[in-house]
């Protein structure tokens, strides 16, 4: 197929022939990137398929490399200075010119007129760059400002800004295009917004379309969204999807965390379905493209921060389980491709625990040395890491293993270990030495060693309105993963009398247990998988999402 061909497929064609390892459908899709033929530039996009193409042989995409490389539209791992660019640019360019590129010659000229580490020749740039004016309409541009002795720095930007500015619209054309959109309405506002960047335009394939995002737009999510998972909380006057999405196309496009907030609001909804994860997924990934390209236009001082908050909570979205049968979620391989994601970014910015999660998601995957890994770098500290990488040890069974993780973790902080350890102790009835090891894990602050004493004493009748309390907070606080197990249990036993009737009871049960399931707790996974025995459909999904959890499965019973 001639390259002619190449340029005229589709994006998703050109996709999936790079997929296959076709050098040429890499210079097609890089081209398109660098040039925004498929929506908007992506610059990050287009370097990497042409870098691709390159170490496939293909020498095409020299002159785009070179061209990325010189104008600092991207960052190379170890180049220190201007120089270090210019030169790498230059051994590119001049690849490009040994096979005849116009775009290579092109980019040679702005060097020598500048002087970046060739010596300034404005005289000789003129003379090529006269040459191929009727071939290529920058050249011929640079030519004339050169005649007309106008040229100045301004002028030498990158190909894919040439012709970007557009002439100034009148007074009078501006109001006709403000009544134009005003008469459109927030929605068309909101969908034009939406196809800008859109996932599947990143190569995110997720069954939901724009049209279902806009059928929700009226979605009521006001109340759940709080301070304990929306910073701009102050800021957001609104009431529903649609005010939301205003807002955020309002300020530039900026609000990731807006974003972000929108994604949990689906992921964590009561009553939320299958549906509800995939719109919790686009969002998600809407606030991880925005993130990537703040950061690469250097539009985002922050953006590193934002795309592991971004792809974070892509990887909780995958890694949740909607309660039935769905081939969409849990995917334990999207989510440990996320967590993973989100992962790198946090070991520059150091501000989330994303390693823990994506080693949950390659223990679910049976990946241990991949778990191990993760485990263990976050900010070096060998505590959490061996506690989790015990813990995994202790699902698939491996008892001896765990126990050596365990007894390694138990240092200074966090209390992780003294957690797991408790837990183990306690499933096999010596709930003294559990309730020891609590005590020194609540001591260095670990909340779930926390619940577990506050259960355990409000289920032996000690302090148990005192000890209500520290589970309600800890519930309300939302930082406690296993506190829902609890809330659950003792809503629903009536030996137990609180200060609320029994519909607000059974409320604040279900609220806990569809809680518990989303936030990974395996004791609240049991509970749905007992329901899907009853039912039959036990095998259609909920062990996969029980295994993803990490859940005990040598002391569940599957017979």
């Amino acid at each position: 197929m001639a390259d002619l061909d190449y340029f005229s497929l589709s994006e998703s064609t050109l996709k999936e022939l790079a997929g296959q390892g076709g050098a040429a459908a890499m210079i097609a899709l890089g081209i398109g990137y660098y040039f925004g033929s498929f929506g908007e530039k992506d610059v990050s996009s287009a370097f990497d398929f042409l870098a691709e193409a390159y170490r496939k042989g293909d020498v095409k995409a020299a002159p785009f490399l070179a061209e990325m490389i010189y104008f600092r539209q991207v960052s190379i791992s170890g180049f220190d200075s201007d120089e270090d660019y210019s030169r790498k640019a230059y051994e590119f360019y001049k690849e490009g010119e040994e096979i005849g590129m116009i775009a290579a010659i092109r980019g040679l000229c702005k060097m020598m007129i500048r002087g970046d580490y060739l010596e300034e020749d404005v005289n000789g740039a003129y003379e090529r760059l006269k040459e191929l004016e009727d071939k290529d309409e920058e050249c011929a541009h640079l030519a004339a400002l050169l005649e007309e002795g106008t040229l100045t720095d301004d002028d030498i930007i990158p190909c894919n800004e040439f012709g970007d500015d557009e002439e100034e619209e009148s007074e009078e054309e501006e109001s006709e295009e403000e009544e134009s959109e005003e008469a459109d309405g927030d929605e068309c506002i909101i969908r034009r917004w939406l196809e800008r960047d859109a996932p599947e335009s990143d190569g995110f394939a997720l069954r939901i379309e724009i049209d279902d995002i806009i059928d929700h737009l009226d979605d009521y999510i006001k109340d759940d969204i709080d301070e304990g998972i929306f910073r701009f909380n102050e800021c957001f006057s609104g009431e529903s999807v649609k005010d939301l999405l205003l807002d955020v196309i309002n300020s530039g496009d900026e609000a990731v965390e807006e974003l972000v907030a929108l994604a949990r609001c689906y992921r964590l909804m009561s009553g939320a379905d299958a549906d509800d994860f995939a719109r919790a997924a686009y969002w998600a990934h809407k606030a991880a493209v925005l993130a990537r390209k703040g950061w690469n236009d250097n539009s985002l001082d922050d953006g590193l921060d934002l795309m592991a908050l971004a792809y974070g909570e892509l990887g909780n979205v995958f890694f949740s389980y909607p309660g039935y049968a769905d081939d969409r979620f849990p995917d334990v391989e999207a989510a440990a491709k996320y967590y993973r994601m989100a992962a790198e970014y946090d070991a520059i910015v150091y501000n989330y625990d994303f390693n823990i999660n994506a080693g949950r998601a390659y223990a679910a995957l049976g990946r241990y040395e991949e778990m191990k890994e993760m485990f263990s770098s976050k900010w070096g500290i060998d505590e959490i890491g061996d506690a989790w990488c015990g813990q995994m040890h202790y699902v698939v069974g491996d008892i001896s293993t765990a126990m050596e993780y365990w007894k390694a973790s138990l240092g200074e902080y966090f209390g992780w270990g003294e957690y797991f350890l408790g837990r183990y102790q306690y499933s096999h009835g010596d709930s003294y030495s559990a309730m020891k090891n609590w005590e020194k894990g609540a001591g260095k602050g670990n909340v779930e060693c926390l619940a577990e004493l506050a259960a355990m004493e409000f289920g032996k009748r000690i302090d148990m309105q005192k000890n209500w309390d520290i589970l309600m907070d800890l519930y309300n606080g939302g930082e406690c993963f296993g506190v829902f197990k609890y809330v659950y249990q003792y809503c629903n036993d009536y030996d137990y009398s609180f200060d609320m009737n029994e519909i607000q009871r059974n409320m604040l049960a279900g609220e806990a247990l569809a809680k518990g399931m989303r936030m990974f707790c395996p004791y609240c996974a049991s509970l749905y998988l007992d329901q899907f025995k009853e039912d039959g459909s036990a095998d259609i999904g909920a062990d996969k999402a029980m295994k993803a959890w990490g859940f005990d499965y040598n002391l569940l019973d599957f017979s």
